[in-house]
């Protein structure tokens, strides 16, 4: 059976005469009995969501591609009115054709299909899809996505080619350190990019929390579960974002495109 689990993003009120602020609910659907590898919403990217709902108007009118989308949380919550992307692209490998049509499911679920897309794309092949040829992205994400070795020479390679295509993009990656050798800056130095750390203050500062009701619905039924605010059987269990212990937050750049930013 796949689970539904229901995130809810939250902003304390500065007083405690007013009530806590929504800022909005997005589901995803996780399989944890993947025969290949458990489909999960992992801690990097509630890392990411968290930066993304508290930072909506980095993101707003936006052109957005996800590396590696998964679950696609941050995909998804780009695209919701609270965050109000222009299009978002949520990509994973083109042989995962399981893992894209729950994506889809997903965005269906969360009534964004207007302007977020599950998008095959394949880290090794040197064409870019039409999707993220035609017209500017914006925004490049990636949540986790340095699993294996392989991974950081393939996804960088990618991320250069996106970068010639549109030099003004930044790409904004979590990453959970599993290996102290497993490290981005010999890519960043091949391929002439620029990295700044977000600390942590700016993800875990007070004020905001998360909220995560696990739902459990047969697959046939998921389409029935809206996404509104309406508190589930059971309630709501509150957790805090991951620490960032072992989870890094980047920004990334073309050195070029960093150099002209600050001169200006």
């Amino acid at each position: 059976m796949k689970t539904l689990k229901r995130l809810q993003f939250w902003q304390e009120a500065p007083t405690v005469a007013v009530h806590a602020q929504l800022l909005d609910t997005v589901l995803v659907v996780e399989d944890l009995e993947s025969v290949e590898c458990p489909i999960a919403t992992w801690p990097a990217a509630l890392v990411l969501a968290a930066y993304i709902a508290q930072h909506r108007h980095l993101f707003r009118g936006k052109r957005i591609c996800e590396l590696g989308a998964g679950t696609a949380l941050p995909s998804v919550l780009c695209a919701r009115p609270s965050v109000g992307a222009a299009a978002v692209f949520a990509s994973e490998r083109p042989e995962e054709t399981d893992l894209l049509r729950l994506i889809q499911r997903t965005i269906h679920l969360n009534n964004c299909t207007q302007r977020c897309v599950a998008l095959p794309l394949d880290w090794r092949c040197d064409t870019l899809p039409i999707e993220l040829r035609t017209e500017s992205i914006d925004v490049i994400l990636g949540a986790d996505v340095f699993y294996c070795d392989d991974d950081f020479s393939r996804l960088f390679r990618l991320v250069h080619r996106l970068f010639l295509c549109h030099p003004q993009a930044v790409f904004i990656t979590s990453y959970q350190v599993r290996q102290a050798k497993r490290v981005i800056w010999p890519w960043l130095q091949k391929y002439e990019l620029v990295a700044e750390e977000v600390p942590s203050r700016e993800v875990l500062s007070a004020g905001h929390r998360l909220g995560i009701c696990h739902v459990q619905r047969p697959s046939s039924a998921m389409d029935e579960v809206a996404s509104d605010d309406k508190e589930p059987s059971g309630g709501i269990e509150e957790i805090a974002v991951p620490t960032f212990e072992d989870i890094h937050l980047y920004v990334i750049r073309r050195r070029t495109t960093a150099a002209a930013s600050s001169d200006g």
